[in-house]
């Protein structure tokens, strides 16, 4: 009775490590964003007093600069990892992009510490193809404050842009986000990239 019990204790103990083995080599991918975004007055005038670039993190790089001997772009786009450093600060990156009805629920989430950073959150449904209306974000800087709105559309104007399970791509364009603690309107345009999100 202990001759089997013994054998059967060391075909456990052998099996422990391919079984650990196997766990380790499913981890999931880290998730990135590459984000860019724009504040202008828009249509509401001295109603807003804010102009440029809001936050960006990541590039977007340059299809223009050309290609290098290998083919490779001059100027490729750069996307930031959760977690990692870029610029200034660090770099946090929350997302999912999940299966629903014709498409996909998108909610997402990416801020970047330090001096001249903040934060961007965008929520919605997005189907492959078209406009995607009823988009709500939110557009936070370290310093100036959050604005927000619940009425942005997103479309798709690059050849590459789309929604698929765990990443998202698109522009958008926010004309009427709210600071209101200041009473200020502005429109706000954005350009993101998700990747590696839950799905």
């Amino acid at each position: 009775m202990f001759g089997r019990h013994h054998a059967l204790a060391a075909v456990m103990i052998l099996a422990l490590p391919a079984a650990v083995g196997a766990c380790s080599s499913d981890k999931k991918a880290t998730p990135r964003v590459t984000f860019e975004s724009q504040v202008s007055p828009g249509s509401h005038g001295t109603d807003c007093s804010e102009t440029g670039t809001w936050v960006a993190i990541g590039s977007f790089g340059n299809p223009g600069a050309g290609t290098k001997e290998d083919g490779s772009p001059k100027e490729p786009v750069v996307p930031v990892d959760d977690g990692t450093d870029f610029g200034q600060g660090n770099a946090g990156v929350t997302c999912s992009v999940t299966a629903e009805g014709d498409g996909f629920h998108v909610s997402a989430t990416a801020n970047l510490t330090g001096a001249g950073g903040g934060s961007f959150f965008v929520d919605g449904h997005f189907t492959a193809t078209g406009d995607q209306p009823h988009i709500s974000a939110t557009f936070t800087s370290n310093e100036r404050g959050a604005y927000t709105e619940h009425e942005c559309v997103a479309r798709y104007t690059e050849q590459l842009q789309t929604v698929a399970a765990g990443r998202v791509w698109a522009t958008l364009e926010c004309d009427d986000a709210e600071l209101k603690s200041q009473l200020k309107t502005c429109k706000f345009d954005a350009t993101f990239r998700f990747e590696n999100c839950v799905q």
